[in-house]
Parts: C-alpha cells; structure tokens; sequence
C-alpha cells in the first residue's frame, strides 16, 4: 500500500539532511549569533517562567528540582513538537517550487524541518546538562533514555506533520488551527506543572494526551531516574495511538500528493 512512499524517506536520507542544513543555514542567515538564537528564546523562556512562578506566585520546586531546570528539560521536547508542527503546516504551500516537479517526493518536506529541529535539539541538550551542573544536579544513570522519548517525539510530530501539511493545502484554516491549538496543548500538558501535583481522577485524563508521556519521560530520564519499562501499559498506548494517527497521517498525504500542484 506504501510502496514507493514510505521507502523514499531511507531512499532520500542524504538529500533530507542536506535540506536541514540549508534549512538551518537559511534560518540565521545575515545574524551575528547564528545558532546561539535558537537556544536563547527558549533559555530566557524558562527563566521569565522561573521568576513567575518561583519568585512572583512562590511555587515550590518539584522533587528536590529546581522549577526551571523541571521546566526546561520539558520545554526542550516541547518545542521540538510544536515547532516542527508550526513550520510543517505551512511546508507544502511554501515549497511550490518543488512540489510542481513530478519526480520530487513530497512526502520529505515535513521530514527536512524535523531534522533541521533536531539539530537544535540537540543544542537545548547541552544547555540543560550545563544548568543541571549549576544547580548541582547529578545525571541520572537513565538519561541515556532520553534517545527513546526523542524518537517517540520524532513519530508522532511527523504523523501530526503530514497530515496537517496535506489537508492545509486545500483548507488554509488548518494552518491558522494549528497554531491555536498548539496554544492549548501548552497547558495541558505538564511543562511548567508535573503530573505527580494532580489529583489521581485528573491524571487519567490528562495521560491520554501523548505529549505528556514524551515530557514526563524527558523528566525521568535526566532527572529523576525512572526506567522507560516502569510504565510499560502506558508506553503500549502512547505506541497504539501514535502509529494510528502515523498511519492516518501517511494514508491522508498519499492520497491527496497527486492533488498539490493542481492546489497551489
């Protein structure tokens, strides 16, 4: 049913990570700090957050952690996702040039803004570790962990990516959707709270979202030293319902690709 589609993705690897450093490269072009802003808006983020919440309403720091580095190690996946999920709504739409050459495959655009992002991850990474080292907070021997959740990440916003980046090219609402609902994910997922603060009638609810099992698993592995297997049941549903919306994102995009030259 997917030949020649999902392949491409392995089939087209090195053209995928040419277009991510481009992509970066095009980003920052003409800035003195290049990269560096990639981390910073983040980085002052949780730290206008820290003041709020810390310093302004004195919220108590969760499991001997201080507020941001809990804040910032969530934040980092989440920015990843949304990011990733803002730019990808909009990639077919601008990318007219290549999507109106029969032989280009499509279906890598959303991935070239993923690997782009990974990239900057992979910087918000290393701030973390370096805030973790200034409040002298020892690594957990689980952070290796943090490779598992990246994937599971990497999964389901490329399965959000493709089905939001398809349907935006015949519905323009789609794009302006997106961003407000990113909005509200924001809050319901635990970022700048941890799950463990809620009632237990209110985590049942909130753990169908699939974000907060990425966030809460980042929190884990860097700092609070839980194995990925604790949960195994709600690891199997963060699994079920990401290769559903996969398959559903990569059955909508097949389908309508013969359609997006004659849309834009």
């Amino acid at each position: 049913m997917y030949a020649g589609f999902l392949p491409n993705i392995y089939r087209h690897r090195h053209m995928i990570a040419a277009m991510a450093l481009q992509e970066i490269r095009a980003r920052y072009a003409g800035t003195l700090a290049g990269l560096a802003w990639a981390v910073a808006m983040p980085l002052v983020t949780a730290f206008v957050f820290a003041f709020v919440f810390s310093v302004a309403l004195k919220v108590p720091d969760q499991h001997n952690v201080p507020f941001v580095v809990m804040f910032f190690c969530s934040l980092i996946a989440w920015n990843l996702m949304s990011e990733t999920l803002s730019q990808n709504s909009w990639v077919i739409v601008s990318h007219t040039y290549l999507v109106k050459k029969v032989v280009f495959p499509t279906e890598i655009l959303p991935l070239v803004n993923l690997a782009a992002n990974l990239i900057i991850h992979g910087t918000s990474i290393v701030i973390l570790l370096g805030l973790m080292a200034f409040y002298g907070l020892k690594l957990s021997p689980y952070a290796i962990q943090f490779l598992y959740y990246a994937a599971c990440l990497c999964v389901l916003t490329l399965a959000l990516s493709w089905l939001v980046s398809s349907v935006n090219v015949f519905f323009r609402d789609v794009g302006q959707f997106v961003a407000v609902f990113l909005q509200i994910w924001f809050w319901v997922t635990p970022i700048v709270w941890s799950l463990d603060l809620l009632p237990e009638k209110y985590r049942m609810f909130l753990r169908l979202n699939p974000m907060t099992y990425v966030t809460e698993g980042y929190r884990g592995s860097f700092l609070l030293g839980r194995p990925f297997w604790e949960d195994y049941l709600y690891g199997a549903y963060f699994w079920a319902s990401t290769l559903l919306i996969l398959l559903i994102g990569a059955t909508v995009f097949r389908r309508l690709k013969p359609e997006f030259a004659d849309m834009l």
